[in-house]
């Protein structure tokens, strides 16, 4: 996928909105990377308002939304002017394109495998409740599923991941793969 290097990448980046910091961020990745936490402390810092796709892209008991519902929902915010969108949602692939293509800032947290399951299990165990990212009665647990996806997700967000960047060259991409890279991003935002 050839990734940039990080400096070079955040002073590309953040010159390009010098005067104006990103205001609509997509921030996707494997299960168990950060991203709830990260879109969280982003929210708390810029008060720019934000979307967890969990909260919104299922029902009761973890069971997926249909992928007209997720993208009808998706309508609802999409729009705004700001917005930070938490969340994978690959099974509906328009809305993940969607927010790809409007984002100012798209955000791929791809942190080692074996850190994501480890804190899959730690969340498990030590749930942050001041992050509200779940729908209505769906508890934190882990399943097999979900399990599976952390470990083999690259094969479903590569050729998105692909795909979009040649549709959206121009696109400000910043995949993070160590905590350090994530300390330097979220020190560039005011």
């Amino acid at each position: 996928m050839g990734t940039i290097k990080y400096n070079l990448l955040f002073r590309r980046c953040f010159k390009l909105f010098s005067m104006n910091l990103p205001q609509r961020i997509m921030i996707f990745g494997r299960p168990g990377s950060g991203k709830s936490t990260f879109a969280y402390e982003l929210h708390q810092k810029t008060q720019i308002p934000i979307f967890y796709g969990d909260k919104y892209f299922f029902g009761t008991n973890w069971k997926m939304k249909s992928p007209e519902e997720c993208f009808q929902i998706q309508q609802s915010f999409i729009h705004q002017s700001r917005w930070i969108i938490d969340g994978n949602c690959i099974s509906c692939p328009d809305t993940f394109e969607q927010r790809f293509v409007l984002a100012d800032l798209v955000i791929y947290f791809n942190f080692p495998r074996w850190l994501c399951l480890f804190r899959i299990l730690k969340r498990r165990l030590f749930r942050d409740k001041k992050i509200d990212d779940r729908a209505e009665n769906c508890r934190e647990s882990i399943s097999w599923s979900l399990l599976k996806f952390a470990w083999n997700c690259e094969k479903y967000f590569i050729p998105f991941i692909r795909r979009l960047r040649t549709q959206c060259p121009l696109k400000n991409f910043v995949e993070i793969k160590k905590t350090k890279n994530l300390d330097n991003l979220m020190s560039h935002f005011a």
